[in-house]
This record gives structure tokens, sequence and C-alpha cells, in this order.
């Protein structure tokens, strides 16, 4: 984890990139989508702080910029689309980690996930629903189309190993889940320490 300088010095800081669906049939399940990424927000925060540990300066931020900018910039119109898809990545690049909502992947996540993967490197973590964990179907499932997205990439020549952490139960033990994607396909799952997934 990176340690980013604050008002009262240097402290440990943990920002989490929330990518989840916005993009919805009617104005009412886009507000619904608004509504579940600020869920994540909070999901992702408790979940991140129970595995990890939270020492006295360790701070977790958690960012999910479709949540709010969307009230702005509406995506129905393409200039703005993108605009707004700008300013999330540029919030993306100052994250430590991207956090997937949902199983779910849209347009605008996956261009979102192949950014944090193959451009900044970033660790990927699974949140599963607002109120709920992934079982094990969902999350093989998801795991795959993510790494079937990541690896179609030109610049995934740069990756042999694409790791996807599930972070969607509030463990208690410290362990975590861990994916193991191959760009030919290869699939296992690891049980690793928390710590050593998550560097506080």
């Amino acid at each position: 984890m990176k340690k980013h300088e604050s008002n009262n010095g240097v402290n440990s800081i943990a920002r989490i990139y929330i990518c989840s669906p916005l993009r919805a049939a009617t104005p009412q399940l886009v507000e619904n989508n608004r509504k579940r990424a600020r869920l994540f927000i909070e999901k992702a925060i408790r979940n991140f702080r129970n595995v990890a540990g939270n020492g006295e300066h360790q701070q977790i931020r958690a960012f999910a910029p479709h949540a709010y900018i969307s009230y702005m910039l509406d995506d129905s119109y393409p200039c703005e689309r993108e605009l707004a898809l700008e300013a999330g990545l540029g919030i993306l690049n100052i994250c430590d980690l991207i956090a997937i909502g949902g199983t779910v992947l849209s347009e605008g996540m996956i261009g979102e996930i192949k950014h944090a993967a193959l451009v900044k490197q970033l660790p990927i973590f699974l949140l599963g629903e607002p109120d709920k964990p992934l079982d094990h179907l969902s999350r093989h499932e998801l795991c795959l189309h993510i790494g079937k997205n990541v690896f179609a990439n030109d610049q995934a020549t740069k990756i042999n190993e694409l790791d996807i952490y599930d972070l969607s139960s509030k463990t208690s033990d410290q362990k975590i889940s861990c994916i193991h994607l191959t760009p030919a396909g290869g699939f296992r799952e690891t049980c690793l320490a928390a710590r050593d997934t998550i560097k506080t």
C-alpha cells in the first residue's frame, strides 16, 4: 500500500476504486445502480478493514465516481459519457486497487478493469452484491469473464497470470480466496493470508 502525504504527516492510505454498472433501461434503474454503488463503497471499506486490519494511522477510502458524476453528466449523450469515463480513469489512476461490484460487467467496467490490470497493474478484488457474498459458481464465471476481456487485449502480453481476490464476504479468520488465471484459460484457486494480498 502506498504512503500518501496528508496534512497531518505521512499516513498509510488504501484507496479503493469501485467498479460497478451504471447504465440501465430506465432512469429509475440508473438511480438504483447509483445507490448500489454507494452501498459498494460501504462494503468495500468494511470488508477491507476486516481482513487487513486498521492501524491507528491507516485510512481506507473508496471512490465510486459514477454514483455522483452521473448527476452532472448524462450518460446518454456520447460526449458527456466520454467525459465521465475520463474522469473515472483519472480517479482510478490514484487508487491502490479496484473492487468489482456485482456479477455483470458493463462496457465501461471492462474498460476500467483493463486499465487497472494492464496499465496500472492494480490488484483486483470482487465484492459480490451489497448484501451477500459471491457463491462459488458466480465467482468462477465472473473471474473467467474478467480474464477473457483482460487477456484479449494486446497489452496483456506483459502479464502471464492474473490474480483476482474475493473480498465479498466479511471473513473473520484473516483469510482470503485468490483466483489465478492464465492467458491459456488456466484457473486455480488458493486461500491466502489477507496480509499477503493487502499490504498495510
